[in-house]
């Protein structure tokens, strides 16, 4: 969540597959805590949609049913905001509240089916809820731990890596074996070493962790062939 000093918050959402960008604007909250988690949720949940109806992810698109087929929110010529507002009045309150947890189910009155958010992939596609090795895709590639690669100040090295990953992250969505939603990259800062998870990170230097980041996402979303990104959210 991005909050701005002219008291309005926005929630980026990056879609691949071709690459959308989306954003829904929300309204302010002095604490900037207590936002509308559950439009933030379906929206984000309604990207998802879009990028399977647009690259063909895990087989068929909700939208293809009938049931749903010719509802605004599944009319791609309709304002994203729109789609949006349609999609949200059609749930109920505990339709909206099952979306808010890392394991989604199916909305099956909406034809929206079950998904699991947590993927990670910080320095490779890896064994998370989200993931499964086997079958056609028995492995993926693992990349030294990143505060190595930070190690080498490489911004090139960053972009490619990120290249890398989302490729494989997407050709294991394309067999149904991974999502297009991962946790990465950690940007914490690292300053003490008894934080059992400081190689997740680029170290303890904000620049060199804010130019890590910049094009490490770079790569995971923007790469030259947009068909091949994973999601950002």
């Amino acid at each position: 969540t991005i909050c701005y000093r002219d008291g309005r918050c926005r929630v980026p959402f990056c879609c691949a597959s071709p690459l959308l960008h989306c954003s829904l604007s929300l309204p302010w909250n002095p604490s900037c805590l207590k936002l509308r988690m559950a439009e933030i949720g379906i929206a984000a949940c309604l990207c998802l949609m879009l990028a399977m109806a647009a690259g063909g992810a895990l087989g068929s698109s909700p939208c293809d049913d009938p049931s749903v087929a010719n509802l605004p929110f599944c009319n791609p010529d309709l304002d994203l905001v729109d789609r949006v507002k349609d999609l949200v009045s059609r749930m109920s309150v505990t339709d909206m509240i099952s979306q808010l947890g890392n394991t989604a189910p199916a909305i099956e009155h909406l034809n929206i089916p079950a998904y699991q958010w947590w993927s990670e992939a910080l320095h490779g596609v890896a064994s998370s809820p989200g993931v499964s090795f086997g079958g056609k895709v028995p492995s993926a590639t693992s990349f030294p731990q990143v505060i190595g690669i930070a190690a080498t100040f490489n911004s090139t090295l960053f972009y490619e890596m990120g290249q890398a990953i989302s490729t494989e992250a997407r050709a294991m969505n394309n067999v149904g074996q991974a999502g297009l939603t991962f946790f990465t990259p950690n940007i914490n800062i690292y300053r003490d070493p008894r934080w059992g998870r400081g190689q997740e990170t680029p170290g303890e230097d904000p620049y060199l962790t804010s130019a890590y980041v910049e094009q490490y996402v770079a790569g995971l979303q923007f790469g030259p062939d947009q068909r091949a990104g994973v999601l950002g959210i």
